[in-house]
């Protein structure tokens, strides 16, 4: 990637807007997944996130579910759905890896004895 130095100084002083194109070849650049990326750097301003456990499961989920939705694999949702159930369906889910995770977990300790 070609860069500047006098643009990367504006960019990093922010006189000059980081721009979505530019974003992006940085992360490709630096083999960052974009979704996770972009949220950690533009939704939640703080790059550090971008290695917390639950920014990669949350992003990981949005984009499992957006694909399911744009893709309607199973069958589209045509009806207004209130947000509760929606919240009520992602706290299932949550459940259901967390036993998932124990089910992991009891097999490994049983090939570890």
């Amino acid at each position: 990637m070609c860069l500047s130095r006098p643009k990367l100084h504006k960019i990093l002083k922010q006189t000059n807007p980081l721009t979505d194109d530019l974003r992006d070849r940085i992360f490709d650049e630096l083999g960052m997944d974009h979704v996770r990326a972009k949220i950690s750097v533009a939704l939640l301003h703080d790059p550090r996130a971008y290695a917390e456990q639950s920014v990669f499961l949350a992003t990981e989920s949005l984009k499992s579910f957006y694909l399911e939705v744009l893709t309607c694999r199973r069958g589209s949702i045509e009806v207004d759905l209130r947000p509760a159930v929606i919240h009520e369906a992602a706290r299932r889910a949550y459940d259901l890896l967390l036993s998932h995770q124990e089910r992991v977990m009891q097999n490994s300790q049983t090939l570890q004895a």
